[in-house]
């Protein structure tokens, strides 16, 4: 049986963890920007964005 040089080793996990960083990475861009999170995402866009008179704080008019 063949013994695991500390080049392979460092070679694994190097390229596992990069692989495992663009998974993480593509999934969080799917999960923002997929259709089921747009409907939240608008919402909260328009709450923001909402300068009506009901939504100011601190007492100015």
């Amino acid at each position: 049986m063949e013994s695991w040089t500390y080049e392979a080793v460092a070679r694994l996990g190097v390229t596992s963890s990069l692989l495992i960083c663009m998974a993480m990475f593509l999934a969080v861009l799917v999960y923002t920007f997929g259709i089921a999170s747009r409907d939240k995402l608008d919402a909260a866009q328009r709450s923001a964005l909402d300068l009506g008179s009901e939504n100011r704080q601190g007492g100015r008019s």
